[in-house]
């Protein structure tokens, strides 16, 4: 390619007529002719005719010069339990005000590295241990995964592009080995909840609940890591690649 110089401005001038060639115009980095449609002028050669100002990015596919675009997609996988992080009491949909705390830090690491940026896709997935039958505990991670969606919404991420859904115990990891550490069966566990679940009054429900819990404190600690919300998070970043 031809660099542009004061020579080539008049060979071109008295060619073709009046020429531009800056890094401001219609066509950054070429010299082209307005009067001819804003064409870029093309040596004997049929090459495209840089100025001083062209640069790579300048690239043009009428020129065989355009910059090749890449998508580079990420993902990462960020996992709140209640081993580690509490985000909600055992057995509740409602958010901890620690796990409100440690969501609202996630999203402002997320806004102050650019993240939110080049966001494409949330998906929260919740999901539990194994202490109470398939379908209340279907529900509860379903209404967990919600909350926590609903609560990165409200800090701020796009509502179309994050979803949520709950996978019950179905993924369980630990629940299994804790039943056999106790000593109990799940069949044992879940009559007793059902019992204080079924109870006559509140206050007996409640009494009952309480030494459910006293009773099975062991088991529901140990079963703590099942009880988890995973945020996938996927970015993409488009990269202009030149030669």
């Amino acid at each position: 390619m031809t660099k542009f110089n004061s020579f080539m401005m008049a060979v071109l001038v008295s060619a073709v007529g009046f020429v531009f060639a800056d890094d401001s115009g219609e066509i950054p980095g070429y010299v082209y002719t307005p009067a001819s449609g804003s064409s870029v002028v093309k040596t004997a050669y049929g090459q495209c005719l840089h100025n001083a100002y062209w640069q790579p990015t300048y690239g043009l596919n009428q020129c065989d010069e355009a910059p090749k675009v890449k998508v580079n997609k990420y993902v990462t996988k960020v996992t709140f339990s209640e081993s580690g992080v509490n985000l909600f009491d055992f057995f509740s949909a409602d958010l901890s005000s620690t796990g409100k705390q440690e969501l609202t830090k996630l999203v402002n690491v997320a806004k102050g590295d650019g993240s939110l940026d080049t966001l494409t896709k949330v998906i929260v997935t919740g999901h539990t241990d194994k202490i109470g039958t398939e379908e209340v505990n279907q529900e509860l991670s379903a209404e967990r995964a919600t909350n926590v969606k609903d609560f990165l919404i409200s800090l701020g991420i796009p509502s179309g592009k994050i979803t949520a859904t709950g996978m019950g115990y179905q993924n369980s990891l630990v629940s299994d080995s804790c039943f056999k550490k106790y000593n109990v069966s799940n069949a044992e566990v879940n009559s007793a909840l059902s019992v204080a679940d079924n109870a006559a009054t509140p206050a007996e429900s409640k009494r009952l609940h309480e030494e459910y819990n006293n009773k099975y404190a062991g088991l529901i600690k140990c079963a703590a890591a099942d009880r988890r919300v995973e945020i996938v998070v996927e970015q993409t970043e488009t990269e202009v690649v030149t030669e």
